[in-house]
């Protein structure tokens, strides 16, 4: 038998175990403090962007300037952003800077706050993989798409029955995520239109799940995520009348994104991501069965929902936008590593790192890494001094930068409103002059029937511009009319040239009350994917109105990810064919097909001559071409209407 200790080495033995234990308190409680302050400094716009002359940037300032003059957004601003845009954006103004730190502010706190939640009773070593991919993602979106299944894995945790691994005890900690966590979902549907399907849907499961556990918890999430919503809304100068609206307005912007929107990229890149998704799915079903079906169905669906849709936002427009697919999923397999068994949590840890780290070095070259978090770095630690400053450096740069803009195009002063087609609002902004933007004022979103005569209403209603700058630059090869192409009749009817300002024209209204070119129907008429249409010979401009439909497999694809894109075909009586980026939504509004209008200068020539442009290329037939392969996405018969534009006699203002 051994002898006994004596009663002062127990002591002695009891005591030097109190100590380390405090001490590893003392230090994960300093290590968690720290992570926490990190996740702050990353989300919080402490040195925010300023207006400059680039197309992101004048649709920021012109979103800042529409939350600042309490336009309504949903009405007077349709867009993809909503009133906390500012979140989003980090573009600074005076007026909406509050919003912006305010927003991030309560959606870092969240995501802090439910990562310390999923850490506790679980390994800690994800938690340095989470502050690489903060510091490192160039898109600001996985920041808030990885927030609702935060909210889901944190509730899922917290419904394991007590005693069983990765079981999560209710505590104040955990309350105050799932608070803030339930208050970021609230919030985000007011900073991007398309966060809201994911706030519902993964908010919606998360309340499921912890109803089962515990009912007041669950209804307490649904009113903090209405207060959100709804306060934030008038927080934010809106009218509250106008909340339901707002969400009406997104369904033709989000619906129409995939058609009008979307590029084609690597395919070896959705593999990739597809691959370690599936295996961040199977990891958390396998976590979640162990406690009983409900969760383990719950769990799963509500992973898989948010995998696809961020599938989609990362991958419908494949460029450095799948930047934002990897960048969430590299979260979402953090989130699963924090409940899986060893082996499979830093399996696919490393595999989500490898697929963003390949990602990102597609995009921007790997070597430029280094150089972007230490920039991110050193902007944080400006930022914090120019905020203790009081943000006097702020507004001194951001006056410097608007002064910028105004010098590099200043415009004539004829009085009255102004707009700009088809972007650069900062233009009109930066000048001072009276704004009257339409609704959709990036003219490549005005896609769709919907929007195209929103716009085009606009222009010919008493709040229409009294002068607009004009100018023809559209994207991703898209025939140059498709731009606001229903706008063009009022700008054509209704509008007569004045003169230039650097790149665009200025164009002014010659009466308080315009009319719109006429278009007088002069043909219509069936065909097929890749037959050519022959044009009338016309002395005045042809518009058609092509009604491509998607067949019920272009449906799917459209749901799914994308169809292939189309291309319209120009023949001319040389024999030279020219080609553009086709799409359908807007094809099926109507647009100007003859004469051809390439640039700024064929615009001109065309108002100038009341449409006849006699030294203009006109095309003696038209086709639609599918791309290879893709003709099953779309139906058979194809309706074409030829109609000719007259413009009515103009009036003296």
């Amino acid at each position: 038998m051994q002898p006994k200790l004596p009663s002062d080495a127990n002591v002695s033995v009891a005591a030097d175990r109190g100590r380390m234990t405090g001490a590893c308190a003392i230090a994960h409680g300093v290590l968690g403090a720290l992570f926490f302050v990190a996740v702050i400094l990353c989300y919080l716009p402490l040195a925010p962007g300023f207006p400059i002359d680039s197309l992101d940037s004048a649709w920021q300032y012109a979103m800042n300037e529409a939350i600042a003059r309490h336009l309504v957004i949903g009405r007077d601003i349709i867009f993809t952003f909503g009133p906390f845009a500012p979140v989003y954006t980090r573009q600074y103004h005076p007026a909406t800077d509050a919003l912006g730190i305010a927003g991030n502010l309560l959606t870092g706190l969240g995501f802090a706050a439910g990562l310390l939640c999923l850490a506790a009773n679980s390994r800690k070593w994800p938690l340095p993989f989470v502050l690489a991919g903060l510091y490192t993602s160039v898109l600001l979106d996985p920041l808030y798409l990885a927030i609702p299944p935060l909210l889901l894995f944190v509730t899922a945790r917290l419904t394991v029955a007590h005693g069983k691994r990765f079981a999560l005890h209710a505590t104040w900690l955990t309350d105050v995520a799932q608070a803030l966590l339930a208050a970021s979902l609230g919030l985000l549907p007011l900073v991007k239109g398309s966060f809201g399907a994911l706030s519902l849907v993964i908010g919606g499961l998360s309340f499921l799940l912890q109803w089962r556990r515990s009912p007041s918890r669950a209804l307490c999430g649904v009113v903090l995520f209405a207060l959100t919503l709804c306060g934030g809304w008038v927080a934010a100068g809106q009218p509250f009348a106008a909340l339901p609206h707002y969400f009406i307005s997104m369904q033709p912007i989000i619906s129409g994104y995939t058609d009008a929107m979307s590029l084609s990229g690597r395919p070896a890149e959705m593999w990739l991501y597809g691959g370690v998704a599936i295996i961040a799915l199977w990891l958390s079903f396998r976590w979640a069965s162990r406690s009983g079906r409900f969760v383990a169905c719950t769990v799963t669906l509500g992973l898989a929902i948010s995998l696809f849709i961020v599938f989609k936002a990362g991958f419908v427009r494949h460029d450095a936008h799948a930047l934002i697919a990897f960048g969430t999923l590299l979260f979402i397999a953090i989130f699963v590593a924090f409940e899986c068994p060893p082996v499979g949590a830093l399996v696919l840890v490393i595999l989500a790192v490898t697929a963003e780290y390949h990602a990102d070095n597609r995009y921007f070259d790997r070597h430029t890494l280094p150089t972007r978090v230490s920039n991110t770095l050193s902007a944080i630690g400006r930022g914090i001094g120019e905020r203790l400053n009081g943000g006097l450096a702020l507004r001194a740069h951001y006056d410097a930068s608007i002064n910028a803009i105004r010098q590099a195009l200043p415009l004539p002063s004829p009085g009255g409103s102004w707009d700009v087609y088809p972007v650069s609002q900062n233009v009109p902004l930066a000048n001072g002059v009276a704004w009257s933007p339409r609704p959709v004022f990036q003219s490549y979103s005005a896609y769709g029937a919907q929007l195209a005569q929103v716009n085009a209403a606009h222009l010919l209603s008493g709040k229409g511009p009294t002068n607009v700058l004009f100018g023809v630059s559209p994207i991703d090869r898209r025939l140059p009319a498709f731009d606001d192409s229903l706008s063009w009749l009022g700008l054509l009817g209704g509008y007569r040239l004045e003169g230039r300002a650097g790149d665009f024209l200025v164009l002014r209204r010659d009466s308080s009350a315009i009319r719109p070119a006429e278009l007088v129907p002069l043909a219509s008429m069936e065909t097929k994917l890749g037959e050519f249409v022959l044009l009338p010979a016309s002395a005045d401009p042809l518009w058609v109105t092509i009604d491509l439909a998607p067949s019920l497999a272009g449906k799917i694809a459209n749901i799914l990810l994308a169809i292939p894109e189309v291309t319209i075909e120009l023949s001319f009586a040389d024999g030279h064919i020219e080609s553009f980026r086709y799409i359908s939504s807007i094809g099926a509004t109507s647009f100007l097909i003859s004469p051809l209008v390439r640039n700024t200068a064929d615009f001109a020539t065309l108002i100038a001559t009341a449409g006849r442009a006699p030294t203009l290329d006109r095309p003696v037939a038209i086709r639609i071409v599918p791309h290879v392969r893709s003709s099953i996405f779309w139906a058979k018969r194809v309706p074409v209407q030829i109609s000719r534009m007259r413009i009515p006699q103009a009036t003296s203002q």
